[in-house]
């Protein structure tokens, strides 16, 4: 028995057996024919096969990249050639009063903390570019959630501007609001997305994450001279420790550099500016070193802040006396955390209570 022609001279063979029998009902004309359709029928469905397949690969991409992070958009989806992007302070987002957010929006944005009561939260921008949407009506809405949950929180939003319509075809505008501070501590975002008058969301964006300081993020602290509070799962290093100069003082490190210490002086009193203006002086401080903020301030009492920065850190030292003792109450961390470091001195010193 002949053997099997291989693939390559298959053609060959078949030609030559059709022109050496001109009369046969083969011929080879209308085998090339059959074979040049079953081929190109062949090549098209392996291409809608390929092009289906890469739909389903890439909208399982799309629809587990939206359920992991909830403010992604498809670029599939986006508008066209807009974009959206954060400020997001160096220093960390400080707190700031609804009511002084509504008279001095524009003022407020570069300061580091405002305080006077009403009702508290932070300030976010961003700026939008909108492109082939002159004339159109877009309305700026803001979202905040748990950094990682697409559960939106049910907080007060005053948003600076509600609707903006671009005058030309490349246009831009900055938008800031102001969102009230979650009840609960932990780390969260907001979004920001611009809505087209028929329901389509023209760009949108997400803040960096921040941390929001409150009551649950601290536990009681008690010592022999006082009691007061500490963040919650920060590392105590040093408990009420006897250093020279017949001070004591209690150290707890945490997250991302930051670093408490409470520096207790039994027996003393005096002016905490005095104290404030004395270690300023025995810091020496050289080039890099700027002063932030250096007043008195009501904490639980009537204390005395100097906040800094130096040496690329910073650092804020909060001086009081309470009872028969004198305090100092000083926070370090890195630039990005430095309000929220601020917020835990001022939080641990206004609730430092004497014997």
């Amino acid at each position: 028995m002949d053997s099997m022609p291989e693939d390559g001279r298959l053609e060959d063979q078949l030609r030559a057996a059709s022109e050496a029998l001109p009369d046969a009902p083969v011929r080879w004309n209308r085998v090339a024919r059959k074979s040049r359709w079953r081929r190109r029928a062949m090549i098209l469905a392996l291409a809608l096969a390929g092009f289906v397949v890469t739909i389903v690969l890439t909208t399982s991409a799309l629809v587990g990249k939206t359920a992991l992070d909830p403010s992604f958009t498809p670029p599939v989806f986006s508008g066209g050639g807009s974009s959206v992007e954060f400020h997001n302070p160096g220093r960390g987002r400080g707190l700031v009063p609804r009511f002084k957010y509504a008279s001095q929006a524009p003022s407020l944005l570069g300061s580091i903390d405002q305080t006077g009561g009403g009702s508290l939260g932070y300030v976010f921008v961003v700026t939008a570019k909108v492109h082939e949407r002159e004339g159109e009506s877009l309305e700026p809405r803001w979202r905040i959630r748990r950094r990682g949950s697409g559960e939106v929180l049910s907080l007060p939003v005053s948003p600076g501007v509600e609707k903006f319509t671009p005058a030309s075809a490349d246009d831009s505008m900055a938008f800031h609001a102001w969102i009230g501070s979650p009840k609960e501590a932990g780390e969260y975002v907001v979004d920001f997305s611009l809505w087209s008058h028929g329901g389509v969301i023209v760009s949108k964006a997400t803040s960096s994450p921040f941390h929001v300081i409150s009551g649950d993020y601290f536990v009681p602290y008690r010592t022999p001279t006082y009691a007061a509070t500490l963040p919650r799962n920060w590392k105590v290093v040093a408990d009420y420790k006897s250093v020279p100069g017949k001070r004591f003082v209690t150290e707890a490190n945490g997250p991302d550099g930051m670093h408490l210490l409470i520096d207790t002086t039994p027996n003393s009193r005096g002016d905490p500016k005095r104290s404030a203006m004395q270690v300023e002086r025995e810091t020496s401080p050289g080039e890099g070193y700027k002063r932030l903020i250096f007043e008195y301030k009501n904490l639980g009492g009537r204390t005395f802040e100097w906040s800094f920065e130096l040496a690329s850190s910073f650092s804020t030292d909060i001086f009081f006396y309470r009872g028969d003792d004198g305090f100092a109450v000083l926070t370090k961390s890195p630039p990005e955390r430095f309000r929220e470091a601020r917020r835990v001195a001022r939080e641990v010193a206004r609730t430092l209570k004497g014997r």
